[in-house]
């Protein structure tokens, strides 16, 4: 019994000793394919053994398929390419001798049966591919250094929005104030006009009082004058009479200078009156005073402009420092004839009125000046905060492409991808844009947009568009693919996908 088990102990050392990696088998799984004491192999699946010489019988034994790497007996097994040269590769055993030399094995060890002779090409495709790496890694640089200069600005722009953002709060502070003393001034002049409006303003009465006085000089004046102009024809008469019915023989010398100088004063020309009959008739009177005092009380503001406005022109009565004083301060004097009840007709309303006195008027705009300037400040001031909150990515990447939006034709249709809003398709057919989604998050790491809620397919879902990211020196739409029925994948070239590291030794590492 002992001399058995060292006889079958000697074989399997002869046999292991003997053994060599099967076809197709990677240098990682070697262990796993050699055989135990027995001479058997175990599937990789642990579904069962078999032994060891049945490995690459092209039939399949184990349900993983694992015991036919190097045949295409079964459909679900590995075939692992060693490309000395380049870099090693697997591809499903099922392509094994299939008479197609594959890609993905440049040395030909695929096609090992002879239907078809692949050459070695695992230079030449060595080459190629460090050419390729090369310029992947330059587009990484450069792409990487845009994704810093992103960062670095959204950075600075959020900065400068917070700094905006406290602004605006001081300012809404500060526009409050201003609206609080606007409203309370105009408040202040309504309750003021109304008060002249329903008891009258002294100003008025003392003005009244003074026009009364005026009107009673000018009746005595004219009474002097009509007096004296009665007293001057009959003089006039005596004179002529003296002249015409004197000793001419008589030469007294006072009835002489008389009559010269009768002679000399019928002769001389005397400025007509430059008021008429009628205009002293109404200043006498005070048909005008009354017609102005009435205009003013009333309150009907058309008709108390106008009345104003009449006022202005007394200045024929007005004495000549009064008259001098309004016209160096008008806008001064205007103001105080509104403020005490001359313009404006006492109106209680928020709104405009036409005819209002300047003083209201100016108070009115005041107030609209204040009012839309907090609106103003409010608004910009929820934007920014709004702005300030939302998440632009890692370090805030997108925050400086959030307006930006890209398009590429691509066979039927255009797609437009605005960042962070939404995904646009537009029919070449009819030219119609569709929304095929809007943006709703980020997903994988910052490495995908999911744009949703897009516009509802006819007769179908709601249609939607995964963003995904790939390195690239700026932003520009590669390709799109319609996945499934209204979800489309949409894969866009952009620094956002430029991350901090390359890995460019891994070339090395694999050879």
């Amino acid at each position: 019994m002992k001399q058995a088990i060292l006889l079958q102990a000697a074989l399997a050392l002869a046999t292991n000793a003997a053994w060599a990696r099967p076809r197709g088998v990677s240098p990682s799984s070697e262990a796993a394919y050699r055989p135990d004491s027995r001479g058997r192999f175990a599937c990789l699946d642990g579904s069962g053994s078999i032994d060891a010489a049945r490995i690459n019988d092209d039939y399949c034994d184990c349900a993983d398929g694992s015991d036919e790497p190097g045949t295409a007996a079964c459909p679900n097994g590995v075939f692992f390419c060693e490309n000395t040269g380049h870099l090693p590769a697997s591809i499903a055993s099922s392509r094994v001798n299939d008479g197609v030399c594959e890609p993905e094995c440049c040395d030909g060890s695929d096609e090992y049966s002879g239907f078809a002779s692949c050459p070695n090409t695992c230079s030449q495709v060595h080459q190629d591919y460090l050419a390729a790496q090369a310029e992947a890694a330059a587009v990484h640089r450069q792409g990487y250094a845009a994704r810093l200069r992103w960062t670095a600005q959204g950075i600075a722009q959020k900065s400068h929005l917070e700094h905006r953002i406290h602004d605006l709060r001081l300012q809404i502070a500060a526009a409050t104030a201003e609206e609080t003393a606007a409203h309370a001034l105009l408040e202040r002049i309504l309750a003021q006009e109304s008060r002249i409006a329903l008891h009258g303003s002294p100003l008025k009465a003392a003005c009244a009082q003074t026009i009364d006085q005026y009107k009673q000089v000018v009746s005595a004046l004219r009474q002097q004058t009509t007096l004296l102009e009665s007293r001057i024809s009959q003089y006039q008469l005596l004179l002529g009479d003296l002249k015409r019915d004197h000793n001419q023989n008589y030469h007294d010398m006072a009835v002489k200078g008389a009559i010269n100088g009768y002679e000399e004063l019928s002769a001389t020309q005397f400025p007509p009156n430059p008021h008429s009959d009628e205009e002293l008739d109404a200043f006498e009177l005070g048909a005008f005073y009354q017609e102005v005092l009435d205009e003013a009380s009333s309150q009907q503001h058309d008709e108390y402009q106008e009345a104003v406005s009449t006022l202005y022109d007394f200045k024929e009565y007005i004495p000549a420092p009064v008259l001098k004083w309004l016209q160096e301060n008008y806008n001064r004097a205007k103001q105080y004839l509104s403020e005490n009840g001359f313009i404006g007709g006492g109106s209680t309303t928020s709104a405009s009125t036409p005819g209002e006195s300047p003083a209201l008027e100016t108070a009115r705009e005041a107030l609209s000046t204040a009012q839309k300037k907090f609106q103003d400040l409010t608004r910009e001031l929820g934007d920014s905060e709004r702005d300030f909150t939302t998440y632009f990515g890692p370090q805030e990447l997108w925050r400086t492409q959030k307006d930006e939006c890209i398009s590429a034709d691509l066979g039927s249709a255009t797609y437009e991808v605005c960042h962070l809003k939404h995904v646009i398709q537009q029919n070449h057919r009819d030219h119609r844009r569709t929304t095929i989604g809007q943006f709703h998050s980020f997903q994988n790491g910052g490495m995908e947009m999911h744009y949703l809620n897009g516009e509802k397919c006819w007769n179908g879902p709601i249609r939607t568009c995964i963003v995904k990211l790939h390195c690239a020196i700026q932003n520009e739409i590669q390709k799109v693919a319609e996945v499934d029925k209204c979800a489309w994948e949409l894969h866009l070239g952009t620094p956002a996908a430029c991350v901090e590291t390359y890995p460019d030794t891994q070339v090395k590492d694999e050879l």
